[in-house]
């Protein structure tokens, strides 16, 4: 099965990708799922031409020193505080059809108990 991808992916000029491999391979008469060709491709070092610039935004270098560990283990985990937000999550409000559905409950401006 190898050859016949590598002949169809090397007489296109190497631009096709693995689903027209696969068509191509329909078309002549060779019965492959489109994963045993993708598998195979990957293995050969097969893939498609792609249009555009290919992105990569992050290049490691492994001859960098990294940065300590912070002093006693890791920082603390920053969580809200869940009694601030308890009753507003709790609000129900009434919906467009008079159905009660979920919402934050509405304070007049003034309020000293309304959240930031």
């Amino acid at each position: 099965m190898a050859e016949h991808i590598s002949r169809v992916h090397a007489g296109n000029y190497g631009v096709y990708g693995v689903r027209k491999v696969w068509r191509r391979l329909h078309g002549e008469g060779i019965e492959v799922a489109c994963c045993v060709v993708a598998r195979l491709m990957r293995e050969l070092g097969l893939d498609g031409a792609r249009r555009g610039k290919t992105i990569r935004t992050t290049v490691r270098d492994d001859g960098h020193e990294r940065a300590a560990d912070q002093p006693g283990g890791s920082a603390p985990a920053l969580r809200h505080d869940p009694a601030r937000f308890a009753d507003r999550r709790s609000a129900r409000s009434t919906g467009p059809c008079g159905a009660s559905t979920p919402g934050i409950q509405r304070r007049p401006s003034g309020d000293p108990t309304a959240g930031p």
